[in-house]
């Protein structure tokens, strides 16, 4: 009998994890959130990018080690690193790099993209 007449687990394939429901109803309410215009028709900012828009300093630069970043706002850095490019910015390159006198290359992000993302939607120009 071949594969696609039984189930996955029948066939052999261990099933996926249950996606976590609170973890969930956030994606979906984060997916709603960032894409419907407010009151005035501007978009909502989306979480991660209001925390980091009170955490940046307004005379920061150039590159900053993801984990640095994530501790200033309680965020693990995987997490901010993956909502950051589900947000669409850019990553700088080489994706890692030695900062802050790493002795190892670790994973950065550009303040300047994410400066220009918020910029974007508050609309500031």
């Amino acid at each position: 009998m071949d594969d696609l007449a039984l189930g996955r687990d029948a066939a052999g394939h261990t099933p996926a994890d249950p996606v976590d429901d609170a973890a969930l109803a956030e994606l979906a309410a984060h997916t709603a959130n960032s894409e419907e215009p407010g009151e005035n028709g501007d978009r909502e900012v989306p979480e991660v990018l209001a925390l980091l828009a009170e955490a940046i300093d307004d005379r920061e630069t150039g590159i900053i080690a993801t984990a640095e970043l994530a501790d200033r706002i309680g965020w693990d850095a995987k997490t901010l690193g993956e909502t950051l490019r589900r947000l669409g910015l850019p990553t700088p390159h080489p994706p890692r790099q030695r900062v802050g006198g790493s002795r190892n290359p670790v994973s950065v992000q550009d303040i300047g993209a994410i400066i220009a993302a918020i910029a974007s939607y508050l609309d500031v120009r």
